[in-house]
């Protein structure tokens, strides 16, 4: 036995929980009743479901690097009453299906207002169940620092920290040329309080007390103490300047406001790249 790391695992998870916290955020933006929310929520939601399911795309192909060949998810569908990992694989087919179904009717102007509605809830509660699962799959007994909540906790609170910046991006890039201000964009501010949360829940559960290495079925792997801070560092970095261009005045169709955007996005993909790496080298990983 040795140690290793699969880095298709690494993005294939990440990409498809940052998938999932796009349309969460989404339909968190939706529940604002401020007409610019409105106005802003009706422009976004085609390119916010286009970029989710290009991480999707993305995700699936990196999953292919670990099965090494699309038909063994085919075959791994079979064992749905007690697989986690067939699970897995049925939740994130019916997920991507659903975010391309209603890109489809909204690129086709196909799609009430009502249908949307329906499709942007269908899409955050399959992602839901599809994030359950994949972190189900590594709620093992014989690895007591993934079996248990903390674990169900980190995969939702990655897929906000990153999901929100992307649609905070996505956002900002449609309102090119615009001045705007802060005043115009406070409705944001609830995003901004979605992925605060998300951070710290995602401190609170990386910080906490790690279980007795003795009782694993296989010893726990000695990481750098600078992973540990490299990753911190980097969330933190991240999320605070999010946080902070939420709370003070922005130009949101500026250009150097964009880019500031796109770096912040950055280091919070390469802190939960970071952190995912942390979650998998940390113990021998077990199964296919």
């Amino acid at each position: 036995m040795t140690f290793s790391v699969d880095w298709s695992l690494i993005f294939f998870t990440v990409f498809a929980q940052a998938a999932f916290g796009i349309v969460f955020a989404l339909l968190v933006l939706s529940f604002v009743k401020q007409p610019a929310a409105r106005i802003v929520y009706g422009r976004v939601r085609v390119s916010a479901a286009g970029v989710a399911l290009l991480l999707m795309a993305a995700a699936l192909f990196f999953s292919f690097f670990h099965l090494g060949s699309p038909l063994r998810a085919v075959y791994a569908l079979s064992n749905l009453r007690t697989s986690w990992l067939s699970r897995e694989i049925l939740m994130v087919s019916v997920f991507s299906f659903l975010l391309l179904l209603w890109w489809f009717l909204m690129r086709k102007g196909l799609a009430v207002e009502a249908v949307n509605r329906t499709m942007l809830w269908l899409a955050v509660f399959a992602g839901l169940i599809m994030v359950f699962t994949m972190a189900r799959l590594y709620m093992i007994p014989s690895v007591p620092a993934w079996n248990r909540g903390g674990t169900l906790l980190v995969f939702y609170a990655s897929g906000l920290l990153t999901g929100v910046p992307v649609l905070l991006c996505i956002i900002a890039s449609l309102h090119s040329g615009d001045p705007g201000n802060s005043a115009n964009y406070r409705y944001l501010r609830g995003l901004g309080w979605l992925m605060a949360v998300a951070f710290v829940v995602r401190v609170v559960t990386g910080s906490g007390p790690a279980p007795d290495p003795g009782q694993a079925a296989f010893p726990p792997r000695d990481l750098p103490l600078l992973m540990d801070i490299l990753y911190y560092l980097l969330l933190t970095a991240g999320t605070g300047m999010i946080l902070f261009r939420l709370a003070v005045p922005s130009a949101w169709g500026d250009r150097s406001f964009r880019r500031y955007l796109l770096v912040a996005l950055a280091l919070v993909f390469v802190a939960e790249i970071t952190g995912r790496y942390i979650f998998y080298a940390g113990f021998y990983r077990l199964g296919i």
